[in-house]
């Protein structure tokens, strides 16, 4: 079992600096057929790029300067400790390499066969090892030291031990664990898109929707009109979880590729991974289907379908749920949600347009926040509440005397979707007597940006209000500039 059940998360810099993610440090003769094979082709499975000295470099007599830079340019060192590992001054030099040049959190010891506490006081195998070396090295005690020092660092570091443990659950950990490190583990903004307001919103709730961790196959629609973002949403999120599936792939600009090369070439793209060359025996759609079906339903699989337009790239492409492994993931963007309804998509998001950021401007630092008056018409019809459905309910200037606010309806359970019929019970009055704290968070935000909107712009902040409104619907006009501090496109 692992030594620490939990581990601190090295975050991936925005542009890595590093040519491998892994560097590989293991004894040949112990594991090189066996554990460290299967680990090697695993990480490189996750899309993790991988070195080990036997694949890159020919070996000599000394360590090289070659294994030393590759040492320096991986971002993770994984030194797997076995039996017959301090035997060898080449696995010593770069477990003193690692140590020098790595923190702590990026060397990932594992214990394969042997006991930590051997490794730390260089007992059992690794005391007939060093016993060998003070022969060899009589005149370079100082190498000595230093193999001695780097094995006892490493064998301090929080790692697992391969004692009686399955060794395929625990190369699954292992990857889970150099993933974790090596991709994001939360949406994280690249510095190109943090402009676009409201992007960190968008992926939150997509993340909702696809709840990774039920065990079930999700198909999740994302629509909306062109340049609204769908495309570049559904290719954060897919950067961002790719690493936790089985199979992933991102097929990009259906309705573009299939008018120009057919569906047909979307399907050996999307089985290529898999088959390798045998893609070719893909020939026409229902032996791709086939073939999709028969390859993937033991896979856990995130797919996305960007731009679908037909339903029958949905059929031939992500058919049923039963083609994919539990836990798999399917995202379609598309601007028709109707395409959605047709192919049984249950989970669906709407996207607005995305604002640029500068087309919101808060208040100065030295400007005081202030609170909301938005008033309502001085005179209510009798039945405000049997309003007729085209009628919108119109908001004054703070100039009126009677004044309201809307009521909290979200957990009232009200329909969202159109604008709500007030009741003049409803009404709070916001005049000298009226006490801030009494609003919530949300209320306060919304009412300061529309109060600032209506001032710079007179009134037009309410025009394009309405129009959201009307556009969008009172619950996704609310729900955009709460999120975003602006009104979603019109």
């Amino acid at each position: 079992m692992a030594l620490s059940s939990q581990r601190a998360s090295t975050s991936a810099p925005s542009a890595s600096p590093w040519k491998y993610h892994v560097f590989l440090s293991f004894r040949g003769i112990d594991t090189r057929r066996r554990f460290a094979a299967h680990l090697y082709h695993r990480l490189w499975f996750r899309s993790i790029t991988t070195f080990r000295d036997d694949n890159e470099l020919v070996r000599g007599t000394t360590i090289s300067p070659n294994l030393l830079r590759a040492i320096e340019e991986s971002w993770i060192a994984i030194v797997i400790l076995s039996p017959n590992y301090a035997s060898s001054s080449w696995c010593l030099d770069e477990v003193s390499k690692i140590v020098e040049c790595k923190d702590v959190d990026t060397i990932l010891p594992i214990f394969y066969d042997v006991d930590p506490t051997d490794v730390r006081k260089q007992m059992g195998t690794f005391a007939e090892a060093f016993n060998n070396h003070k022969k060899n090295f009589k005149k370079d005690k100082a190498k000595l030291q230093r193999w001695r020092a780097a094995l006892t660092k490493v064998s301090n570091i929080s790692g697992w031990i391969s004692k009686d443990r399955d060794e395929s659950e625990l190369i699954n950990e292992i990857v889970e664990e150099v993933c974790n490190k090596v991709h994001p583990t939360i949406f994280t903004l690249p510095g190109s898109l943090t402009k676009l307001v409201g992007i960190d919103f968008r992926l939150k709730k997509i993340e909702l929707l696809l709840d990774r961790e039920a065990k079930d196959v999700r198909f999740i629609g994302i629509w909306g009109d062109g340049g609204a973002g769908k495309t570049t949403t559904a290719r954060l999120v897919y950067d961002r979880i790719s690493h936790h599936f089985d199979v992933s792939c991102f097929l990009a600009s259906v309705r573009e590729v299939c008018a120009t090369h057919g569906l047909v070439h979307l399907q050996k793209q999307l089985l290529s991974p898999i088959l390798k060359q045998k893609v070719n025996d893909v020939w026409n759609v229902h032996s791709g289907s086939d073939m999709t079906k028969y390859c993937l339903c033991n896979k856990k699989v995130l797919l996305v379908i960007d731009d679908a337009d037909q339903l029958n790239q949905l059929e031939v492409l992500a058919g049923k749920k039963d083609w994919f492994g539990l836990g798999s993931r399917i995202i379609i963007t598309t601007r028709k949600e109707c395409l959605l309804i047709e192919h049984h998509v249950e989970e669906r998001y709407q996207l607005l347009g995305l604002q640029d950021s500068e087309d919101f401007h808060p208040p100065r630092r030295d400007e005081p926040e202030r609170d909301l008056n938005l008033q309502l018409p001085k005179k209510l019809p009798n039945s405000i509440e049997h309003r007729k459905d085209d009628e919108p309910t119109k908001v004054q200037s703070k100039k009126d005397e009677q004044v309201g606010k809307v009521p909290n309806a979200v957990e009232e359970g009200v329909n969202m979707d159109s604008p709500p019929n007030f009741k003049a019970d409803d009404r709070v009055p916001y005049g000298s007597d009226y006490d801030a704290s009494m609003a919530k968070d949300f209320e306060k935000k919304l009412g300061n940006f529309y109060q600032r909107r209506i001032e710079s712009a007179s009134g037009e902040g309410f025009s394009l209000g309405r129009k959201a409104v009307l556009k969008h619907g009172l619950r996704q006009t609310l729900d955009h500039i709460a999120m975003t501090g602006s009104f979603p496109l019109v």
